[in-house]
């Protein structure tokens, strides 16, 4: 099984941790506050829910995040943000891109208990689904390792399978690119650490 720490960040004056399974260090702390928090101006009709992606801890574990609206507060522009946190090493032996996508939880309340605990995952070797366009595939790790300069990957779809595909991408990196490789599926706005 694969071991996954995981973080909730919301509003609460001001965007923050609300729990984390464990502790981290003041320059991780900084990074994922930063990184899980709305990236750009955004209206509340035109957000779509979306993923971020990035190493921390030296590139020894990497970030996989999930954020949501949070149309419920008052303030606007609020959004949840769910991250899970894996050794960089064991998202290769991801066994199902479903399972992983669905620890991906957001809250219904303001109860926050859930999100203090550690995760399980079973590892194994990826199957890939006939459901996956590899064609599309195909455009994705040209896009990722065939350019030197970052780039951006543009579709008109609402797909999961988009999202499939660029979790498969993660999972086949090889270790050294995914140390340096950062990833959002949707940009209101220019955002950039460090």
């Amino acid at each position: 099984m694969i071991s996954i720490n995981q973080v909730l960040h919301g509003y609460a004056n001001g965007h923050q941790m609300l729990a984390a399974s464990c502790e981290w260090t003041l320059d991780e702390r900084k990074k994922i506050d930063t990184l899980s928090d709305l990236n750009g101006q955004c209206d509340e009709k035109e957000f779509k829910d979306y993923y971020t992606g990035y190493p921390i801890a030296d590139g020894t574990q990497y970030v996989i995040a999930k954020t949501w609206y949070a149309a419920e507060m008052e303030r606007p522009g609020c959004v949840w943000t769910h991250s899970l946190i894996l050794s960089i090493e064991d998202i290769s032996h991801i066994l199902s891109i479903a399972d992983l996508l669905g620890l991906f939880v957001r809250p219904s309340s303001y109860q926050f208990s859930s999100y203090d605990k550690l995760l399980q995952l079973e590892m194994g070797e990826l199957e890939i689904t006939n459901q996956i366009n590899k064609k599309v595939l195909e455009y994705y790790i040209y896009t990722v390792y065939g350019l030197s300069r970052p780039r951006l990957v543009y579709f008109e779809a609402d797909g999961q399978e988009n999202i499939e595909e660029l979790m498969i991408c993660l999972r086949c990196m090889p270790i050294e690119m995914l140390r340096n490789f950062s990833f959002c599926t949707m940009a209101y706005g220019v955002r950039t650490y460090g």
